[in-house]
C-alpha cells in the first residue's frame, strides 16, 4: 500500500509540474524585445512597401503558418501563398491562386477556405480556394459572381457571399460542394429585385445564437443605396435590420466593410475600425476601449475574447507610428492589455497556437495612396506570450 501511495504521489507531482510548466515558443524570442521579426514574406514578390504586402489575415493550419495579402483594387495577381515553416524555419511557398487577394482564411471541417475575393478568370463564375493537407484545389463553380468575400458552414451547409451580377442574387448555397443553388433574399414580402444595381453584394456573414445573417449591400447607378442585415429561415434570406447603416466605416483598414466579427456569450461581436457588439442584430452598441484603440481583428480563445488594437501617433522625427496592442476580455465590457508594442505600421490580423502570437502588418488600404512609403507592410511578428 506504500508503495503505492509513494508511485502516485511521484506520477501526481510530474503530472503537475508538466500541467504547470511553461509552453515551448514555436518562434525563439529576440533577446531584449517583446517580439520577434519573422520577416516578410512576400518581400520579392511585390513593390516595397506596396498596399498589396499588407498582412490581411494570418492563420494556423497544420502546422504552418499561412499568410494573406494582394490587393483588389489595383490588381496585382496572381496571389502568393506562403507559409512559415517551423522546422525548417523558413518562408516556403505552396504556389499562386488565380486570385487578385487572399483577404480572409476559413478553417471548416479541418480544412482551409479561400474565398476569391477577385479571380483572374472569368466573372461568369466565381472562385474559392481549398487546402485539404497538402494541396491547394480550386473551385470555379459560383454562378453569377464576380467577387467571392465570405465563406461559412451553417446547419449542415456551405454559404458563399458574393460581389454578384445585376439581377443575380448574392448568396449561394450548398450541401455537397457538387452544386451550389442561389438563396432569395427577401424584403417586405417580397423577393429583392437587383436588377440595374451596380453593388449586389453580401460582404459577410454572422451567427448568433444559432442564426445565420448577411450582410446586404444593394445600390449604385444612381439607385438608392441599402445596407442591411438579412436573417436566412431555412429556405431565404429575410429582411432583420439596417444595422450595417447604423455603423461608422471612418477607420476601416481593410477592403471589406466589416474587418472581423466573433460570436461571444449572447452578443454578435464587430469591427470596422470602430468596434461595436448586438444582442439582436437590429441595434449596435458601440465600445470604446482605452485609448480610443481603433480594433483590428477578433478572435475568441479558450473562454476569452481577445481584440487586437493600433493608436496612431507622431514620433519626435515627425513620422506616424502605431502602438498595437491586444486586448482580452471575460464579460465583453471590461478590457485588459495582454501585451503593447510600438511598431511604424498597423497589426492588422493575429492569430495563436502553443504559446505564440502571431501578427501580420501592415498600414492598411490607405497605403494605397503611397508609394514606398510603409516598408514593414507584411511583416510577421512572434510574441512568446501564453495566452
Amino acid at each position: 500500500m506504500k508503495k503505492f501511495l509513494a508511485v502516485f504521489i511521484v506520477v501526481a507531482m510530474l503530472f503537475t509540474a508538466t500541467a504547470c510548466g511553461k509552453t515551448e515558443p514555436l518562434v525563439p524570442p529576440t533577446e531584449g524585445q517583446l517580439y520577434t521579426e519573422m520577416g516578410i514574406p512576400l518581400e520579392l514578390t511585390y513593390r516595397s512597401g506596396g498596399v498589396e504586402r499588407c498582412a490581411w489575415d494570418v492563420e494556423m493550419y497544420n502546422n504552418r503558418l499561412y499568410v494573406g495579402s494582394g490587393d483588389y483594387d489595383r490588381n496585382c495577381g496572381p496571389v502568393n501563398v506562403w507559409y512559415y515553416d517551423f522546422e525548417k524555419k523558413s518562408w516556403e511557398i505552396d504556389g499562386f491562386l488565380k486570385d487578385e487577394q487572399i483577404g480572409r482564411f476559413r478553417v471548416i471541417d479541418n480544412k482551409l477556405y479561400v474565398p476569391g475575393f477577385d479571380p483572374r478568370s472569368s466573372w461568369e463564375r466565381g472562385t474559392y480556394y481549398v487546402l485539404d493537407g497538402e494541396n491547394w484545389q480550386t473551385y470555379e463553380s459560383l454562378t453569377n459572381a464576380a467577387h467571392n468575400f465570405d465563406i461559412i458552414k451553417h446547419d449542415g451547409k456551405l454559404f458563399a457571399g458574393l460581389g454578384s451580377v445585376s439581377g443575380g442574387s448574392p448568396i449561394l448555397v450548398t450541401t455537397d460542394e457538387t452544386a451550389w443553388e442561389p438563396v432569395a433574399l427577401y424584403k417586405d414580402g417580397a423577393e429583392v429585385n437587383t436588377e440595374n444595381y451596380t453593388y449586389v453584394r453580401v460582404y459577410d456573414f454572422f451567427t448568433l445564437n444559432g442564426e445565420l445573417y448577411a450582410y446586404f449591400r444593394l445600390g449604385g447607378n444612381g439607385l438608392p443605396s441599402f445596407y442591411d442585415i438579412y436573417r436566412y429561415d431555412g429556405e431565404k434570406f429575410v429582411f432583420h435590420s439596417d444595422l450595417a447603416s447604423k455603423l461608422t466605416y471612418n477607420r476601416r483598414n481593410t477592403y471589406t466593410h466589416f474587418q472581423q466579427n466573433v460570436e461571444y456569450k449572447g452578443y454578435q461581436y464587430f469591427t470596422t475600425g470602430n468596434f461595436y457588439r448586438s444582442a439582436d442584430m437590429i441595434t449596435p452598441e458601440p465600445l470604446t476601449l482605452d485609448g480610443d484603440a481603433e480594433v483590428n481583428d477578433l478572435r475568441v480563445i479558450g473562454k476569452k475574447l481577445y481584440a487586437l488594437c493600433s493608436e496612431e501617433y507622431v514620433t519626435d522625427e515627425g513620422d506616424v507610428a502605431f502602438y498595437n496592442s491586444l486586448r482580452v476580455t471575460k464579460d465583453g465590457q471590461n478590457y485588459t492589455e495582454v501585451f503593447r508594442f510600438s511598431y511604424p505600421v498597423r497589426a492588422l490580423s493575429f492569430t495563436y497556437q502553443s504559446g505564440t502570437v502571431f501578427l501580420g502588418m501592415g498600414f492598411g488600404t490607405k497605403a494605397a495612396k503611397d508609394f514606398g512609403y510603409y516598408n514593414e507592410n507584411g511583416m510577421i511578428l512572434a510574441i512568446n506570450k501564453k495566452l
